[in-house]
């Protein structure tokens, strides 16, 4: 096993013991393999919990086979927090995720960037990014908080892309995973 495998594995396991410990209680929750979207419910806090796993787009760059990884939403009333853990990444390179509206499978997957306000800009707090460069061994890690729920059925995605481009503008498209 390599090294960045090992230390996948430990990320994904930390990400998964929270909801192993938990028990019974209200949540459903697909097999840890399947790549489909977990959903835990809180009902203390009111807090939703949405699990997608990452998986390359069809068209993406060479060595985007090796990404993978997990993005997590918890929803509340109150706001939202949007955390994504991964393996396979370059190392010490600059990334960007963003929230995206239509499934991965879409024919273009993630399809646009997710807006509060669809007329507004295409930056936060308008719009949810997530910025953060790999480690040495093309591990990553990010979160943001918003102030704002994520309304059903609007934020479905995260998309990674390498960051750079014009503007907002992140080309390629690297690894989906849904989370609406």
């Amino acid at each position: 096993m390599t090294t960045r495998t090992r230390l996948a594995l430990g990320a994904l396991a930390a990400l998964t013991l929270p909801l192993a410990a938990c028990g019974g209680g209200d949540s459903e929750e697909a097999a840890p393999d399947t790549g489909e979207t977990t959903t835990s419910v809180e009902a203390e806090t009111d807090a939703v919990t949405l699990r997608g796993e990452f998986a390359p787009v069809p068209d993406a760059p060479a060595g985007a086979e090796e990404i993978g990884g997990v993005a997590e939403q918890v929803r509340t009333p109150e706001g939202a927090t949007v955390t994504l853990t991964m393996f396979g990444l370059g190392p010490r390179v600059d990334y960007v995720a963003h929230l995206h509206t239509s499934p991965c499978d879409a024919p273009d997957p993630g399809g646009p960037h997710f807006k509060f306000d669809p007329n507004g800009d295409d930056m936060p707090p308008n719009e949810v990014h997530l910025t953060f460069t790999s480690d040495a061994v093309g591990s990553g890690f990010a979160v943001t908080e918003v102030d704002r729920p994520l309304p059903d059925g609007e934020a479905l995605t995260v998309v990674v892309h390498e960051a750079g481009g014009e503007g907002d503008h992140h080309e390629p498209k690297l690894v989906c995973a849904e989370v609406g």
